[in-house]
């Protein structure tokens, strides 16, 4: 006999081959009249109360699921109120913001067209401080992009960020679908050329042919929001110990001259939000899900701490893993690969909660 004995399947979140759950069904909830004649209540999970000061959302969106608060108390006026400073760093909550932004955005209308999505890389000449001295200057080089795209091939629907070299030099990334029949790349090449407008001859040559770059197999790879973030944006780096955070360090000309603007934007694209307010109870019940969910299947993180020999007293800084934690006061977002699909699984789970206070009715959905 085996010396591990093999789990009972179990009503659970989940409908997979790890757990043996391959039926579905469907949990009607019981009626009021059910709960009096067994002499149970629902003890918790109750409807929202809309007089209490704190209401609870969830929001689902194509590749985030995200659970908010919200008060209506009024909170003392701020006395030392400051005006928005200017952008000179990429910090912990820009990446949060892109992250839940995009993973927000609705993609299908980018794919409609059939072709294949890429990843386009615009660079700099080695003369790159001159050519672009600041942050404005690189807008304006991009606006212009996407005008003569419009021009050209319609309406242009993509995301882009602004990273940068050791050295310094600017770059952009963007995530979007070439259009079809059309020599996009060299017309892509030729266009960028002439918008930086590098005045020597050799060097305009040079980036004539090295200025850009389309990754289609990269593009082919994303095929729901999640993904997109992770393989457009290096999001398997968030830390400042990731091997390409330096790519988010705007060079030292850019911050003199001011602002260097945000890092990140979209175009063409809307968000698909849809919010439902639920109760305290309900709230909690889902983010304990998804910070479980999170744990279970995100990777962890390397990061650098300090550790002092007891015999020695020497600092020493060595790299340990950590797993990145989610929801820490029930407030926050996961992004997923399928928004809808955790939806689903979610308000299941919280039906199968909601059934523990009283007696369940499964039905078959072959019958």
């Amino acid at each position: 006999m085996s010396k591990h004995k093999k789990k009972k399947s179990v009503s659970g979140l989940v409908i997979s081959d790890k757990t043996d759950r391959t039926d579905s069904y469907e949990y009607q909830l019981p009626t009021q009249e059910a709960l009096e004649q067994s002499g149970k209540e629902f003890p918790a999970f109750n409807e929202p109360d809309k007089t209490k000061p704190d209401r609870h959302y969830v929001s689902l969106s194509p590749g985030m699921v995200k659970v908010s608060k919200q008060s209506k108390l009024p909170g003392p006026k701020p006395t030392n109120y400051q005006a928005r400073k200017p952008i000179t760093e990429w910090s912990s909550k820009s990446r949060s913001n892109m992250v839940s932004v995009l993973c927000s955005l609705d993609y299908r209308p980018m794919f409609e067209s059939g072709n294949i999505p890429a990843l386009v890389t615009l660079t700099y000449p080695k003369n790159f401080q001159t050519l672009c001295p600041d942050a404005a200057t690189g807008r304006r080089h991009l606006k212009l992009l996407k005008q003569r795209y419009e021009r050209k091939f319609g309406k242009l629907m993509a995301i882009y960020k602004w990273e940068f070299q050791r050295s310094g030099s600017p770059h952009i990334h963007l995530f979007l679908v070439p259009p079809i029949g059309q020599n996009f790349k060299e017309w892509l090449s030729q266009t960028w050329a002439e918008i930086v407008n590098e005045t020597d001859p050799v060097e305009f040559e040079k980036h004539l042919r090295a200025g850009t770059a389309v990754d289609v197999a990269k593009g082919s790879r994303s095929s729901d929001p999640k993904r997109i973030v992770v393989y457009f944006l290096k999001h398997s780096s968030p830390t400042e110990n990731g091997h390409k955070e330096y790519q988010n360090q705007p060079p030292e000309f850019w911050k003199a001259a001011g602002s260097v603007g945000r890092f990140w934007g979209r175009w063409g694209l809307d968000a698909a939000i849809t919010t439902v307010e639920v109760s305290e109870d309900q709230a909690i019940f889902i983010a304990r899900v998804l910070r479980r969910w999170a744990k279970a299947n995100n990777k962890p993180r390397k990061v650098n701490v300090w550790r002092t020999n007891q015999k020695t007293g020497v600092l020493k800084k060595r790299s340990v893993n950590r797993r990145v934690k989610r929801m820490p006061r029930i407030q926050g977002f996961c992004s997923v690969n399928d928004g809808s699909a955790m939806g689903y699984q979610l308000a299941r789970a919280l039906k199968v909660k909601l059934s523990e206070a009283g007696p369940i009715i499964e039905t078959s959905p072959n019958l």
